[in-house]
């Protein structure tokens, strides 16, 4: 770590890649929500992924498969 972080501190072009180890039903839902998220971020709203949901401004959205877009859940539809 310190030697990339010194590679990195010096200018030099350090080729790294870090990515999450996620469980595939986990990876399906985030790409099925991925353009959804990419919209609210262009409109300035809070959003981020918590497993194999998107929490936006608060409400919690999973991907409906049959009406094929994001829908939002409250606790007592899971």
């Amino acid at each position: 770590m310190a030697t990339f972080r010194s590679k990195r501190k010096a200018g030099e072009e350090v080729r790294i890649r870090v990515g999450e180890d996620l469980h595939e039903y986990v990876m399906k839902s985030r790409s099925k929500l991925y353009d959804f998220f990419k919209e609210c971020l262009d409109n300035d709203k809070n959003a981020f992924f918590r497993n194999d949901h998107l929490v936006v401004d608060g409400v919690k959205y999973v991907y409906d498969d049959v009406s094929k877009q994001p829908i939002a859940v409250t606790d007592n539809d899971i």
